[in-house]
């Protein structure tokens, strides 16, 4: 057991005469747990002096029996102990000097939550038994198994059945050795003597210490105290270095997240780690309270799901009410990424309540499978499942997949997006203040020569805490912990926006202090620059590693490191294992996840020092675990570092060994890469689309020896469905949406109320992908289909299906607006916008984002029927409630407003107020091109349909010099994307080209005009736009009308051909 490490076990004699022997264990460096009647004497005060000596401290000599042992220690808890008292049989002893001069691991206490019978454990203690011939005592290694409902009546004792060998020869009781329990009948003394505070494990897990032998079971059975019954005490938890004392549940330990070991390390970005818990919990009353509310409410749903992006504070809040609800004693923590199935199963046959956090759920598709089918089956209702997610919207496919395959367990509801922090700027600085106070007491504590304390109070918030950034909490404490360092005795170099310097570089520095102070005690700087360790960190974070060997190969595969010798590699390797300590793998990751990210990001930049190829070092021929979560950490740093998705792109697709590993890894690992791409990246669109494809290859059923189908293969062939789509492979991704319809119409046919969810949302995809073909007939009924489907949901169970209704009517106005039948449209989108009210009403934080959207397309209807009041006015509404989602959550909410003031402007023209038009166009041009500057593979497309409407408004004031910028820009954009995904971009290209020769025609600019028109031409032949080619045309014709021997020597220029037949004299006059 990893519980039992070597040098923790110590003998313990107490007192001079008579003394008391007896076992304990190292919980800290100079700190023993033990019996509290081996250190205590019948007057109920400790025996003094305690002294204890371990293992290997005994040295060969003459006289044994008196090597080794410590200077005298004092008892520490609790100041007074009687064995006629109900007090438990615990006591910790403190230490003259510490014990231990290496890094102990933390300790994890644990208690049993099941009924489930012989729960295995051991312990390692000094028996009186086993002694050599000078009298030394030697220890004894026991094994047996723990029935948890034999605990007593109080729950104050467990009994352990020894499966060893049993001492013979049960001695008369000797007044020297002790004294015996209080309820003890006969006079004999236990063979056994010795083992009393010797350390039970359980799981890894610290359980509690031996107490007596229950001398009627002969030797087979040892009393136990619970650590749980001293959990409780605040003193005694202070002693162990800890707040609290939560003990994990033995039987399902393996299902949580370990607590990354932080004690002791100088490492500053750890301070912001949300399990630390260093800054005080801030706000968030009403989600905390709700939470907890949810928990305790018996006919609630099992499951809720926050999302918001990452550092808005999602773990803090989870890890906050896990506290919470531990302090009442349920099992809670985060889910542990690789917890096995059989540990799930355990779920049904916990007696404690169990609050699961299952954090990156978007990315935990399998794990998520097993852990529903596992509540599903045994009808647990006790069990709470905490789902965090950086995104997901209510047709999010992760999430809708999900819904739909346990409309049981997740079927009403609904993410529930995390608002800022503290959107208020005056709150924001009373948190920044706070902050800054908890985390000068947290680092003063490794930096004591620093008045850290008295450097905090005279800071000041920022000036700019009113910008949008700092409604990410995490962004807010990083602030205040880089300004904290900076104002120390050794800062960096600080923020600098001209280099692109943020506050995170300033904290990576400070982390590297660190860094080269613990591998100058090593040896290993100067000899390896700052720069070197910098990559070494990062490859850390990129790749795990399970074991000594693979760390060394993967430092190896570091180009720097790549000449060094085995010795040196491991040296290497072991201090990255103790830079950041993991349970789980040899070394662990610089935390956060979002300072790892951005370490990631820098150290693949062209820079001295970085290196762009060492993400392709390190992966390729790394372990599939590495190659793994090398992928998926890529994709997570590709949400906010702008060159991350073209390097992950350019992994997957040009380098061979990558590319032939990744073929390799297993569907589940395939899965978990892809799903956690963005939704949208031009970048990985490729990668996407073929990593899910050749998932649903490997998946899919062969009809002559599968009899089933797997809800994961159905999940992934609708994603395949999207990702195709993105691609321009519209054929290919309706092929793959028909599969998934007709597999779920089998389904629904046989089961209608588990599979019918569904169909109904395959059938709602279906009808997009035929309408990108121009099958609007087959895409309305499509959509029919799925609204009839969804209707019915909706009246058995309105909870769950009412916003499935209102997505389906919402899809529906569209379809039926594409084939002219506008009335019909109006009437669908009116009665979505109505179902959208109401539920916006009861939950605006869920759906005033739909209700925004369904304005906005309800604008476009009244629009098409020459509404035109009604169509601002609806349009209005949608900007004004667009306006304060993106107040309160611009990362999320500012693409959604940019998109409903680029149809406001349309509105406005139609309505001959073209300055409020180009007002309102330019406001969206404004904030596409500051998201497109953070993140140009998923913004520039929307930039440049912006810049070619705000084209059309300039124009239209006559300000053609400016309305010919905005649409060059616009080519500018869309050809580059043109170039890159052809079949993706050929119309949006073809469309401004021929806006382009509009702005140019009549402007006496033939050459620029014609060019732009040919080229549209060329385009809109290729590819059959045949809306497009006749306004080409058109536009031609006009402009040779005016000065058509000008026109055809440019047209022969141009071309190095005679004018077409339809731009002749007939046709011109």
């Amino acid at each position: 057991m990893a519980g039992f490490a070597r040098e923790r076990v110590v003998e313990i004699k107490a007192g001079d005469a008579p003394t008391k022997r007896g076992s304990g264990n190292l919980v800290g460096p100079d700190l023993v747990l033990t019996a509290a009647h081996t250190v205590f004497g019948a007057d109920g005060q400790p025996r003094l002096p305690v002294r204890v000596r371990r293992l290997d401290d005994v040295a060969e000599g003459d006289d044994m029996e008196a090597d080794g042992w410590s200077p005298p220690g004092t008892v520490a808890w609790p100041a007074s102990w009687s064995s006629d008292s109900a007090e438990p049989d615990i006591a910790l002893v403190r230490l003259a000097a510490p014990l231990s001069s290496g890094s102990l691991p933390d300790v994890r206490w644990g208690r049993f939550t099941g009924s489930a019978g012989r729960q295995p454990c051991e312990l390692v203690g000094f028996p009186r038994v086993l002694r050599d011939d000078q009298k030394v005592r030697l220890p004894d290694h026991l094994t047996g198994h723990i029935n948890p409902m034999a605990s007593g009546r109080t729950g104050d004792r467990l009994y352990l059945h020894v499966d060893d060998a049993r001492p013979d020869g049960w001695e008369r009781y000797a007044p020297s050795d002790g004294h015996p329990s209080a309820d003890r009948k006969e006079t004999r003394s236990s063979a056994w003597a010795g083992l009393s505070g010797a350390a039970v494990f359980s799981n890894d897990l610290l359980i509690g210490v031996v107490k007596d032998d229950d001398l009627a079971f002969t030797g087979g059975r040892l009393t136990v105290t619970p650590i749980r019954t001293v959990a409780a005490d605040p003193d005694f938890a202070r002693l162990v270095g800890v707040e609290r004392i939560d003990p994990e549940s033995v039987e399902l330990w393996r299902l949580f997240e370990p607590t990354r070991s932080v004690r002791g390390r100088q490492s500053p970005a750890s301070l912001l780690r949300p399990e630390r818990e260093v800054v005080s919990f801030y706000g968030r009353q009403t989600e905390r309270a709700s939470l907890n509310a949810w928990c305790e409410d018996d006919d609630a749903d099992p499951v809720r799901l926050l999302v918001g992006p990452g550092g808005q504070g999602k773990t803090r809040l989870a890890m906050q009410v896990c506290s919470d609800r531990r302090a009442a004693g349920w099992v809670a923590g985060p889910l542990a990424g690789h917890a096995p199935s059989a540990v799930l199963n355990r779920l049904g046959g916990t007696q404690a309540p169990v609050l699961l956090v299952v954090d990156y759920a978007e990315t935990r598709q399998g794990q998520l499978t097993l852990l529903l089918d596992t509540l599903r089956r045994t009808g647990t209702s006790w069990v709470r499942l905490l789902l965090l997610a950086r995104s997901a919207s209510e047709d999010a496919t992760w999430w809708a997949n999900l819904r739909g395959s346990y409309p049981d367990l997740c079927g009403t509801v609904i993410p529930e997006p995390l608002a800022p922090l503290e959107p208020d700027p005056l709150g924001r600085a009373g948190q920044y203040v706070q902050a800054l106070a908890d985390l000068a007491k947290a680092w003063s504590s490794y930096s004591p020569s620093t008045d850290w304390a008295g450097l905090a109070a005279r800071m000041h918030a920022p000036g700019d805490l009113t910008d949008d950034r700092y409604g990410l909490a995490l962004t807010l404490h990083t602030q205040a912990l880089t300004q904290l360092l900076q104002a120390g005795p050794s800062p960096v170099a600080d923020i600098d926006a001209r280099t692109g310097r943020t506050m995170y570089d300033v904290l990576l520095d400070h982390e590297q202090h660190y860094w080269t102070d613990t591998a100058s005690s090593r040896q290993l700087h100067p000899r390896y620059v700052g720069s070197l360790l910098r990559q070494a960190v990062a490859a850390a974070a990129l790749c795990g590693a399970a074991d000594r060997r693979q760390a060394m190969a993967t430092v190896g595969r570091i180009p720097e490191f790549a000449a060094e010798s085995g010795p040196d590699r491991r040296a290497l390797a072991e201090w990255l294992r103790d830079l950041y300590p993991s349970s789980i793998g040899y070394w662990g990751s610089l935390a956060p996840d979002r300072i790892a990210e951005h370490l990631i990001g820098q150290t693949l930049r062209p820079s001295p020092d970085g290196d762009p190829d060492l993400a392709a070092a390190l992966l390729t021929d790394g372990k599939s675990a590495q190659l793994c979560q090398g992928l998926i950490v890529l994709a997570r740093a590709a949400y906010h570092q702008q060159h991350i998705p073209a390097a992950l792109g350019k992994l997957l697709a040009k380098q061979p060994k990558i590319v032939s590993a990744v073929h390799n890894l297993t569907v589940a690992e395939v899965t978990a890469i892809v799903d956690t791409f963005p939704n949208t990246s031009v970048d990985l669109a490729v990668a996407a689309a073929s990593l899910t494809e050749q998932a649903v290859m490997r998946l899919r059923p062969d009809p002559d020896i599968d009899t089933g189908l797997s809800s994961e293969y159905l999940r992934l062939l609708n994603n395949l469905s999207v990702r195709l789509a993105a691609l321009g492979r519209r054929e290919d991704a309706l092929s793959a949406i028909n599969e998934a319809v007709d597999l779920y119409r089998d389904l629904a046919a046989a089961r209608p109320d588990a599979f019918g969810p569904d169909l109904a949302m395959s059938l709602n995809n279906q009808s997009v992908r035929l309408a990108a073909l121009g099958r609007r007939e087959d895409a309305l009924s499509a959509i029919n289909e799925a609204v009839d489907l969804y209707r019915d949901l909706a009246a058995a169970r309105p909870d769950a299906f009412r916003p499935d209704l209102a997505m389906s009517l919402n899809n529906q106005s569209v379809r039926l607006a594409a084939l002219g039948r506008h009335e019909d449209a109006l009437s669908a989108i009116n009665e979505a916008v109505d179902l959208y009210r109401d539920l916006a009403a009861a939950r605006p934080d869920a759906f005033g984002p739909d209700l925004a959207s369904s304005l906005n397309n309800q604008s476009n209807r009244l629009a098409a029927l020459g509404r035109r009041e009604d169509a601002l006015s609806a349009i209005n509404e949608a900007v004004d409630l667009g306006r304060d989602l993106a107040a309160a959550r611009p990362d999320a909410f500012r693409p959604d407003l940019a998109s409903s003031l680029n149809n406001q402007s349309n509105r406005l023209a139609a309505l001959g107020r073209r300055e409020d038009a180009l007002s309102a166009i330019n406001e969206a041009v404004q904030i596409r091109r500051d998201l497109a500057a953070a993140r140009p593979d998923a913004f520039r497309p929307d930039l440049a349909s912006s810049l070619n409407n705000q084209s059309v408004q300039l124009a239209a004031l006559g300000r053609h010099e400016d309305a010919l910028t905005a649409i060059n820009e616009a080519v500018q954009i869309r050809r580059e994307l043109q170039q890159r995904y052809p079949a993706v971009y050929a119309q949006p290209l073809a469309q401004s080209l021929t806006l382009t020769g509009l702005v140019l025609c009549g402007s006496r600019t033939t050459r620029p005009m014609a060019r732009a028109l040919l080229e549209a031409l060329t385009l809109a032949i290729e590819h059959q736009l045949n809306d497009l080619l006749r306004l080409a045309v058109s536009l031609l014709r006009d402009e040779r009308q005016g000065d058509q021997p000008a026109f055809d020597a440019v047209w022969r220029e141009l071309t190095g051909a005679e004018l077409p037949d339809w731009l002749g004299p007939d046709d011109a006059s």
